[in-house]
């Protein structure tokens, strides 16, 4: 047998034995992934470790994912709806920051600075995400993709919007 054939009997046993449901969900999520703004330099190839890695969740409008002071464990990718990032002023009121939509991310400060959450994440509307433990965000996003300069950049703006925003002085 010839590799051509080879490969044309391998191509065949692919197409007869793919669940098409399943492939086509696929590609849909790599298409997704790629349209967020933190993979969308990624080779469509690239992002099939982080799919396999993510995990996806629902939460219904009102819901807490993330709470302030908590220690970090996942990091969030906002599939569908909006979410609130709040904090707790030092006298006990609730300063909202903003909110995040689809295509955004949350947790990654806690991950990266290895401290508890600085602040709380509240679903505004049905959201659901995708999200990466502690160990494959280290191992994905910032060993294999090396993005540890890029979230080091957004916290540096977050925090600064939180100082801002809370009435803090800067440093």
């Amino acid at each position: 047998m010839s590799p051509v054939d080879a490969v044309l009997i391998d191509l065949y046993d692919t197409l007869v034995w793919t669940d098409w449901p399943v492939l086509r969900e696929r590609i849909e999520e790599r298409s997704e992934l790629a349209r967020m703004s933190l993979f969308r330099h990624a080779a469509p190839s690239e992002l099939e470790p982080i799919l396999d890695a993510l995990q996806t969740t629902e939460f219904p409008a009102g819901a807490t994912i993330i709470t302030q002071g908590e220690p970090g464990d996942r990091f969030y990718l906002i599939r569908r709806g909006r979410v609130e990032i709040s904090r707790l002023r030092d006298d006990g009121s609730e300063q909202v920051l903003g909110e995040l939509g689809v295509g955004e991310y949350f947790g990654e400060m806690a991950l990266l600075s290895d401290a508890p959450r600085t602040a709380t994440v509240r679903a505004i509307e049905p959201v659901v995400t995708w999200s990466l433990d502690k160990a494959s965000f280290a191992e994905l996003l910032l060993n294999q993709f090396q993005l540890g300069g890029a979230l080091s950049s957004e916290v540096e703006q977050r925090e600064e919007t939180q100082r801002r925003l809370m009435g803090e002085r800067t440093a």
